[in-house]
């Protein structure tokens, strides 16, 4: 219905995006993929990569061959490092998650890589970091393949934002995902989906926008700390 929406209403909708959790653990997903392909959509998929992947190998390679370059996979690699990233995914996902991104590559899917700021890293440096691990298993990706995410602790105090930011930041509100996209969820327990204004915050009843799109249609109001950390001051864009 949702998708019918978006033609009814004549939205400029260009790319549809799947997160979780895991994607791949929903039986459903290659179902859903292949009507967001059908009806013309870039499909963005986000995933860990960590063996859910072979249970879908053969679809993949498929949906990849009738709708070329329209489907991309971005491979959440905490860090470059094996030390940091099983930190936080726990002992034996590092070299699991490398290879499927080199399966994914060796397939010529669309592939992109998200990482995370667990150090003090320039993004720059963190991004130079995973291209030479990366570069090593001879995948060349260019910097803008990667998204490096700040970290999101709502226990750190975050300035406001006010009317100046966008002047100081040379920004504009609507370089902000939540002014042109929006989230469709559906919680465990629930008898119908929801629209929210943000992928970051979809158990806070403030950014639930109603349970279409056309209900969705409303000011978004940078009320929460990732709006500022995340958001408007970390740069980060979860559409990318």
């Amino acid at each position: 219905p949702y998708l019918d929406e978006i033609k009814s209403l004549k939205l400029k909708t260009s790319t549809i995006s799947f997160t979780g959790g895991e994607p791949f653990l929903n039986p459903s997903t290659i179902l859903i993929l292949e009507e967001c392909l059908r009806r013309g959509f870039d499909v963005l998929v986000l995933t860990n990569a960590y063996r859910v992947l072979d249970r879908h190998k053969k679809a993949l390679i498929r949906l990849n061959q009738i709708y070329p370059q329209k489907m991309t996979l971005r491979v959440s690699l905490d860090h470059h490092t094996k030390e940091l990233h099983e930190k936080h995914r726990g002992k034996n996902t590092f070299d699991s998650t490398l290879e499927s991104i080199c399966w994914i590559d060796q397939n010529n899917i669309p592939l992109t890589i998200a990482g995370r700021s667990l150090t003090q890293e320039s993004p720059s440096d963190s991004i130079s970091g995973y291209m030479n691990l990366l570069e090593k298993r001879d995948i060349h990706l260019n910097p803008d393949d990667f998204v490096i995410f700040p970290e999101m602790d709502e226990s750190i105090d975050v300035p406001e934002i006010s009317v100046d930011c966008w002047g100081i930041l040379n920004k504009t509100p609507k370089e902000v995902m939540c002014s042109n996209s929006r989230m469709v969820v559906k919680r465990k327990g629930e008898d119908s989906a929801c629209v929210l204004a943000c992928t970051l915050l979809a158990y806070d009843p403030e950014f639930e926008l109603g349970k279409t799109l056309n209900d969705s249609k409303k000011e978004v109001y940078l009320n929460h700390p990732h709006c500022a950390k995340f958001c408007v001051l970390g740069g980060a864009k979860c559409s990318q």
